[in-house]
């Protein structure tokens, strides 16, 4: 059984998948858009929106994550661009550096900052699947109403 978190793959996209693959091998490893369009019976035009929709998904998550990444991130900016405030400071720095200088307050505002940007982008990214053609889109099951 698949897991309800997969993403479902349909007859079209799994029809366009291996004729990718099948275009690919042939041509040196790049798929034109002619090739598969060949591969498929279809018009060249109509081949580049499927991966697009294909991508969607891997991109939306990638971009969340790294944004999601880079809040967080503390040593490589500490050490490469410094910790410059108004400049090159990140927000996991300065959390570090009120910390450092005794002003706790400041440092728990940041804090809570951080937290509900992170809510958010979960937030967005819950959104994002909970809409219909969204590309974040859950899949459907068939006990679903």
């Amino acid at each position: 059984m698949a897991s309800p978190n997969a993403p479902r793959v349909t007859q079209a996209m799994e029809d366009y998948l291996k004729a990718i693959y099948k275009a690919s091998r042939g041509g040196g490893g790049a798929a034109s858009t002619s090739a598969v369009a060949d591969a498929l019976g279809v018009s060249a035009a109509s081949v580049s929106g499927m991966p697009r929709r294909l991508a969607a998904r891997g991109l939306v998550a990638g971009i969340l994550l790294g944004f999601t990444r880079a809040l967080g991130e503390f040593g490589a900016t500490v050490i490469l661009a410094g910790n410059i405030p108004g400049r090159t400071q990140t927000l996991a720095s300065a959390i570090f550096t009120a910390q450092q200088v005794g002003n706790q307050a400041r440092a728990d505002l940041l804090m809570a900052v951080a937290l509900a940007v992170g809510f958010a982008a979960i937030l967005g990214a819950e959104l994002l699947a909970d809409r219909p053609g969204g590309p974040l889109q859950r899949p459907r099951t068939g006990d679903e109403g």
